[in-house]
């Protein structure tokens, strides 16, 4: 009965097609620099819009608005290149220990208040005191921040810190007036932006809503005037609006829909930076079949990863080899037999554990992502071969959310994303969103990674990250899966409506005229 309803949502769409055999979808008007700014574009996302506050957990759609309507000091472009959005420049000491960050000047908010370096420091300083899921991902290694005039913001750090230009480019630091939060209780239900877009008036838990371009915005005018976020759940919705031209901009489709799309839309995988994998709940009493190192090892030796690529993930998504996504010099391919399933050497750890006969469990996964559900679903299948019984458990995002951070499940099917260091930090270290949701703490595996976050250099880096790989090995917290990709179908040019370099749920993001028109807005630099 689950794999029926999992793949149900392919037979609107079979008979979409079948029935209106002679229905025309309409056809965007060819897109030139004298056509912009493009008036309004329609993009669909899974979820509904609840918070824009960035201490507090987002979800999707809350981490993309966010993005599009907040200002940050640094951008992040696709290549891993950073550039300036709010800050001129950044100077950091020889040893590694300051960071001089110029303002541009005469910065505005969207209603036209000044921008200062004091509305910096408390970016920083608000995340301090009401830690959200990434200050100890990004903002730990920053010791404290200082307004030294209008225009300047010192950061001292902890330690040498290489990566501090990504995280100011992060949303942990999107910059808002302290005047008007510490004065307004409901100030993120109208908040004013120093970033690309502006929200309108909106409800939280609203279905729909709506951004305009930011008529102050530092680097220029934006491509697109209005964009309309709409919330679409059902992934068969999604398909069928996008074939129809009701939205123009789908960030998560079933594969299998590729195949169905009109001439208009243009269909491409984005690599999220991320993998998928399925997590244990370390909470769980100490007895418990899940709670053995060998048990853990098992599972990842008895998972077919190259199956679960082909029929949940339409075969875009790498097999996992090791515990991060390919690229990324960090990751290392360690899993046993490079990832391959080995049924034998599977059921001889399980032999070696009290549970050899098997027992049944449960994997949640998030119901609403596509392929998700279908992973989860194959997972269940190959640890039948160990006699394992996997009771697959799809709910909506919120839920699973909620109930992850509560601690309310056994296994968990989701995944992982950010850059090469805080990816592992993310999954490691105690107060991140995926060592907390896990309650995973292993003393050496965390000394590694800090001392990795602490690296003068990129090959010190390298070399403690690898050695925290192999010692997780032993242990197998989490199970890798695959690389963490996603299907987007679009209507829109994709140099003016695009995926940056960024997790999942910050995409997509917006070029600016002045970008399209070849003239640089910042100057980009090499982290």
């Amino acid at each position: 009965m689950r794999r029926f309803f999992s793949y149900t949502w392919l037979l609107p769409l079979v008979l979409f097609q079948a029935c209106s055999p002679t229905v025309k979808v309409p056809s965007k008007k060819a897109i030139t620099n004298q056509d912009l700014p493009l008036p309004s574009v329609t993009i669909s996302l899974s979820s509904k819009l609840l918070n824009l506050d960035p201490v507090k957990p987002a979800p999707q759609s809350d981490i993309i608005t966010i993005y599009l309507t907040a200002g940050r000091l640094f951008k992040l472009n696709r290549d891993w290149s950073v550039e300036p959005e709010l800050a001129e420049s950044m100077k950091v000491s020889e040893d590694g220990l300051e960071a001089k960050v110029i303002l541009k000047e005469d910065i505005v908010y969207s209603d036209g208040t000044k921008l200062t370096s004091q509305d910096v420091v408390f970016a920083y300083t608000r995340n301090r005191d009401f830690p959200g899921p990434f200050f100890p991902t990004l903002l730990l290694p920053i010791d404290s921040v200082e307004a030294a005039d209008h225009r300047t913001v010192i950061f001292r750090l902890k330690q040498p810190y290489i990566d501090l230009r990504l995280a100011l480019a992060h949303m942990a630091m999107v910059i808002h007036p302290q005047s008007k939060i510490e004065n307004d209780p409901d100030y993120f239900l109208h908040p004013v932006s120093a970033g690309p877009y502006v929200l309108k008036k909106w409800i939280p838990g609203a279905s729909t809503w709506t951004i305009e371009a930011n008529p102050h915005y530092v680097r220029g005018a934006m491509a697109i005037n209005q964009i309309e976020l709409v919330s679409v759940p059902d992934p068969t919705s999604r398909v069928l609006q996008l074939v129809s031209g009701s939205i123009d901009y789908v960030y998560e489709l079933p594969v299998s829909a590729q195949a169905l799309m009109p001439e208009e839309v243009t269909t491409h995988k984005v690599p999220l930076n991320g993998q998928y994998f399925f997590g244990v709940n370390h909470g769980l009493p100490s007895n418990h079949p899940l709670r053995n190192a060998k048990v853990r090892q098992a599972f990842s030796l008895a998972i077919n990863r190259e199956e679960i690529n082909q029929k949940a993930f339409g075969g875009i998504s790498t097999p996992a080899k090791g515990f991060q996504y390919p690229g990324p010099k960090e990751g290392l391919d360690n899993l046993p037999f490079k990832g391959r399933r080995n049924l034998e050497a599977a059921r001889e750890l399980l032999a070696q554990t009290p549970f050899a006969k098997g027992f049944r469990t449960i994997l949640h996964s998030y119901g609403q992502r596509p392929g998700w559900t279908d992973a989860a679903l194959v997972i269940a299948s190959n640890l039948k071969d160990l006699g394992i019984e996997v009771q697959v458990s799809p709910v909506e995002d919120s839920v699973a959310t909620s109930d992850a951070r509560a601690g309310r499940f056994e296994m968990i099917f989701s995944g992982n994303s950010s850059g090469p260091i805080n990816f592992f930090r993310n999954m490691w270290i105690p107060g991140t969103f995926w060592a907390e949701v896990l309650r995973y703490n292993s003393p050496e595996v965390i000394s590694l990674v800090n001392a990795a976050s602490k690296s003068k250099n990129f090959d010190q880096r390298i070399e403690l990250i690898h050695a925290a790989q192999d010692l997780a090995l032993e242990e197998m917290p989490i199970i890798p899966v695959s690389e963490r990709v996603l299907l987007v179908g679009s209507r829109i040019r994709r140099d003016i409506l695009f995926e940056e370099n960024l997790p999942p749920g910050t995409n997509p993001m917006v070029a600016t005229i002045s970008e399209l028109q070849g003239v640089d807005s910042g100057s980009a630099v090499r982290e």
